[in-house]
């Protein structure tokens, strides 16, 4: 009587862009749900108009890998032999002849509300998220003589939380007033790599941080006149950039480096709100992303060029005038990149949109079904 769901299904997939052996494979799902609304101790519940609870479970497979990209590849060199030319070929990738389908496993619990005769509607959705094997390009050490090769590095695991919520706030005879609220925060974690929990610090992967994260030197402003003879312990001089010697051994290396944040939102979400008066339509969108962390293009490219010369109206240090902001115009150091990283979490007005439907009485002496005039 659609109060019990259930939905099972199971795929098996191959692609040729997996190695011989590993081309195939099994990919099963399963997802129940209940209506609960339409039971009789929910339907005596005047407030409530719908309810449903799902759970869903399934594998699904990902073969994201450059066409030929499992097998060895040759690129003709041309050269002189005794006044002829020859013809020679060279290795220009490394074959992995054991690179196999990226799984990810997913378990999802979910709910769909209707309150108030649906005045009130919505979902919420919890989900755990694991990928394994996770096909991507490993960097490799130069000294092996390639530059990366295709491999499944992992398990990656994604935990998160979807929310949405629709209400009709007012709805009289001319006038009607509508909200549509979205919620949504993930959290991805490096479970495993290659088998073990070791950190792979040569393609920024960590054991338990998000899969991409910026790690670098922590920027910790700008060498001070009266900093001279500490700068000068770093090989450093007042007016260069400044990183935190994190193990406090009066050197910077490798060991100074960690994660600074990471490279996708921690949380984002949107509210929209619309509001019709006879004829009149009025619509306002704002949606916002928080806890994100990017590589500032212009700071890396242009102005580590520019930090040479004072060309740009930025917070330049010079010796009349202390700043912590950007380094001394000819003299930025060699820890300039510690300056590139940028918090960018922001709130933003999307669309504002407002428009209006011109009266059918005189849409019918013009034999026209509809015609709406907006500006956005």
């Amino acid at each position: 009587n659609d109060k019990y769901l259930l939905t099972v299904s199971g795929r098996y997939d191959g692609s040729s862009r997996l190695a011989e052996g590993n081309k195939w494979a099994f990919f099963p799902s399963a997802a129940v749900a209940w209506r609960m609304s339409d039971e009789e101790f929910i339907k005596s519940i005047n407030s409530i108009s719908n309810l449903k609870l799902r759970l869903s479970y399934g594998v699904t497979g990902n073969d994201a890998v450059d066409i030929y990209g499992t097998q060895s590849a040759v690129t003709p060199m041309y050269y002189d032999f005794g006044g002829t030319v020859s013809t020679s070929y060279y290795k220009n990738r490394l074959a992995n002849y054991n690179l196999t389908w990226e799984k990810t496993t997913e378990l999802n619990v979910g709910i769909d509300y209707g309150l108030f005769k649906g005045r009130i509607n919505g979902t919420l959705d919890l989900y755990r998220r694991d990928a394994r094997d996770l096909i991507m390009q490993r960097q490799l050490p130069v000294t092996s003589g390639w530059s990366s090769i295709w491999d499944n590095i992992g398990w990656v695991r994604n935990t998160g939380v979807e929310f949405g919520l629709n209400t009709v706030n007012v709805q009289s005879k001319n006038f009607t007033w509508t909200t549509n609220f979205i919620f949504d925060t993930n959290k991805n974690e490096i479970m495993e790599l290659y088998g073990s929990k070791k950190d792979d610090i040569g393609n920024k992967w960590f054991i338990g941080q998000p899969i991409q994260v910026n790690y670098d030197y922590v920027f910790d402003g700008i060498w001070q006149t009266e900093e001279a003879e500490k700068a000068a312990l770093y090989g450093q001089t007042p007016g260069q950039v400044k990183v935190k010697d994190l193990n406090n051994d009066n050197k910077i290396d490798a060991n100074d480096k960690k994660v600074l944040g990471q490279k996708t939102p921690k949380w984002s979400g949107s509210i929209s709100n619309t509001l019709k008066y006879k004829n009149w339509d009025f619509s306002v969108n704002v949606y916002t992303r928080q806890g994100e962390q990017i590589q500032s293009t212009f700071l890396s490219t242009f102005m580590s060029l520019e930090g040479n010369y004072k060309n740009l109206n930025v917070d330049y240090w010079t010796p009349d005038h202390a700043t912590n902001k950007y380094p001394q115009p000819g003299n930025k150091g060699k820890y300039f990149d510690a300056l590139r990283y940028c918090e960018v979490s922001f709130v933003r007005v999307g669309n504002i949109s407002l428009g209006y439907d011109v009266s059918s009485k005189l849409l019918n002496k013009l034999k026209i079904n509809k015609l709406h005039i907006y500006s956005t």
